[in-house]
């Protein structure tokens, strides 16, 4: 594995973490989210074995930032998509959502705003290349 390959499998197993740990926020992974989890780790190229690994032992990932803004928008994005999988949002779901945002790098000043733009925008059912747009300009 090159020293690129590493980077991106940190990113990519620290942003399913996340995600694992958000599901795990009102205490259960529903079906809804599992299968949310399961598409997302398909889409980052992660193995079968890489997430059942982290499913298993989560707490021996760390969290990594991602190189670049759009990809803090992304995983922003994934993780609010995450939040309203279950179809509820819990106060835990939101704090925790709002301190891997500010983790990503967003402005302290912004993330709830942020959040609540992209939620509106979910539920107004606008295409995702468009929301990580806003999320970038919003982060400014």
């Amino acid at each position: 594995m090159t020293w690129l390959e590493n980077e991106r499998s940190k990113v990519r197993k620290s942003h399913i973490v996340n995600l694992v740990s958000l599901a795990l926020a009102d205490g259960i992974i529903d079906k809804k989210e599992q299968s949310l989890l399961i598409k997302i780790a398909t889409q980052t190229g992660m193995s079968s074995e890489e997430f059942e690994e982290i499913l298993e032992n989560p707490e021996m990932i760390k969290f990594y930032p991602p190189a670049t803004k759009e990809e803090a928008a992304v995983q922003l994005l994934d993780l609010v998509l995450m939040m309203l999988a279950d179809g509820k949002i819990q106060d835990t779901e939101m704090s925790f959502c709002s301190e891997i945002a500010l983790k990503l790098g967003f402005p302290a000043r912004k993330v709830d705003n942020i959040i609540e733009t992209i939620i509106e925008d979910i539920n107004r059912k606008i295409e995702r290349e468009l929301l990580i747009r806003k999320i970038l300009a919003g982060s400014n």
